[in-house]
């Protein structure tokens, strides 16, 4: 129950908390390039967000897009500890490339490459000396069957093999 009523009394302060973000507001660097400066005491979160929030307005201001050229974070001690986030960034209009490259774009997992050229010199080795064609031709089969052989390597060793054997005859 105490804590209960504890964390009852502690939210609407972290609210508070939360909200008590303050801006250098915008300011130019150069052609199109502002930075501006979010700080705050009670954490990181709320330096930066604040920080954002007026670049994306002041951009929108200019009806352009605010795209980020640099971050820095650090914690500033003197007067008090307090969290400061610096966002540089530039302005770009809708159809400037710079704008569309910001825009991420899914990659696949994995990419498989298939490549139909298969260079096959086969030679059948018939190790234990029998001159069975009926063997040789289901070895050949094996190695089409496995995708070893295409088909038109397949029909072209056959060929082989059953010249080899008139030949011998």
């Amino acid at each position: 129950m105490r804590q209960l009523v504890l964390c009852a009394l502690l939210s609407p302060m972290l609210l508070v908390i939360q909200g008590c973000a303050t801006s250098t507001g915008v300011m130019p660097m150069g052609p199109d390039t502002y930075v501006v400066t979010g700080e705050s005491q009670f954490g990181p979160g709320g330096a930066q967000k604040k920080a954002l929030e007026d670049a994306n307005a002041f951009a929108a201001t200019k009806d352009k897009h605010m795209i980020p050229i640099n971050v820095e974070t650090r914690i500033d001690w003197y007067p008090s500890a307090s969290h400061v986030y610096e966002l540089t960034f530039r302005l770009v209009d809708s159809d400037d490339p710079e704008y569309r490259r910001t825009n991420l774009e899914q990659l696949p997992d994995l990419i498989v490459k298939h490549e139909n050229e298969l260079d096959a010199d086969i030679a059948i080795d018939d190790a234990s000396g029998s001159d069975d064609i009926y063997t040789q031709l289901m070895k050949l089969k094996a190695l089409k069957d496995d995708g070893i052989l295409t088909e038109e390597e397949f029909q072209q060793e056959k060929k082989k093999v059953l010249e080899t054997k008139q030949k011998e005859q």
